[in-house]
């Protein structure tokens, strides 16, 4: 993340207030589904995305990343 100019911040606004604006995919294992959740963060234009895998009560984040056309 901070390759990215991220932070753990930045990871709770994307999550909070986030849209999902692609289908939701079934996952590699049995019970899982992905998405991007995705924001324009304050003083940005771009959007950022977190990838995150679903699995019964558990949210798994696998990156945070910037979100280009």
């Amino acid at each position: 993340m901070p390759d990215r100019d991220l932070d753990f911040d930045d990871l709770e606004v994307i999550l909070k207030k986030g849209v999902i604006r692609e289908d939701i995919r079934p996952g590699k294992n049995p019970g899982e589904w992905k998405c991007l959740v995705e924001d324009k963060l304050a003083g940005n234009s771009r959007w950022t995305g977190v990838a995150v895998v679903v699995k019964e009560s558990h949210l798994l984040i696998a990156t945070i990343e910037w979100v280009d056309p």
